[in-house]
């Protein structure tokens, strides 16, 4: 729970998936996409002005149940697993390379 899973690591894309947190009937989380870069802010300094960029981060939320699809991209699936046994602060997830 809130610590990045990162998908490149797995032969994935280049994106962070980050699980939130898990409630009575949804599973909270992030995404952080490192190939699509945002406009951050912009700055000046003795170069002039100049564009930062971010990663994009969107956050969704997706209906609790066992096996439900969190993250798909190309050949690789993540998805969650609703098992009792699993930690406070822990969730347990597949990840499904077809």
């Amino acid at each position: 729970m809130n610590k990045p899973l990162n998908l490149r690591q797995l032969n994935g894309p280049n994106v962070d998936l980050i699980v939130n947190e898990v409630v009575i009937s949804d599973v909270v989380i992030t995404v952080v996409d490192y190939d699509r870069m945002q406009v951050g802010g912009w700055g000046n300094d003795s170069l002039g002005y100049h564009a930062s960029s971010a990663p994009t981060r969107t956050r969704t939320r997706i209906k609790k149940e066992d096996g439900a699809l969190l993250f798909m991209s190309g050949r690789i699936k993540i998805l969650y697993i609703d098992d009792m046994a699993t930690s406070m602060n822990h969730v347990k997830l597949a990840i499904v390379s077809e």
